[in-house]
């Protein structure tokens, strides 16, 4: 179980959520995935955002020439995908630290073709969880 896990991120004005994203998909506990982010465009300051996270060669880091929306940013991301499994994940969202192990995990324990997952909603001012796991 060490397939490449290709995660597809689109952005559009997310400077203040991204760097979070992109940590959040640093920490995994699963080691061998590339990060593809695709920005649509953005107004804000995206790009000084993202530009730290570039040292790690893992992420790759492609702008949209005209802004095309987020569904043909996930598609252009999906063509320079290298990875057995794709994955999605928006710019202004987290991961937990062991979901791509948990899903690879998953994937090959059950000869899977796709894999779907809860999810858990927060803001600033609270926190719900949907489950909480430990790593497998």
């Amino acid at each position: 179980m060490n397939d490449l896990v290709s995660i597809i991120m689109p952005s559009y004005n997310t400077a203040d959520y991204i760097g979070e994203s992109i940590s959040s998909v640093q920490a995994q506990t699963y080691g061998n995935w590339e990060l593809i982010i695709v920005d649509d465009c953005s107004k804000d300051n995206t790009d000084e955002a993202v530009s730290p996270y570039l040292l790690d060669e893992r992420i790759i880091y492609l702008k949209n020439e005209k802004n095309s929306g987020a569904a043909m940013s996930r598609n252009r991301a999906l063509r320079h995908a290298k990875g057995k499994w794709i994955a999605f994940l928006d710019s202004d969202d987290l991961i937990d630290i062991c979901a791509y192990k948990d899903l690879c995990h998953y994937l090959d324990t059950f000869h899977l073709d796709a894999l779907y997952f809860r999810f858990s909603c927060f803001t600033k001012e609270k926190q719900y969880y949907a489950r909480q796991q430990k790593c497998r």
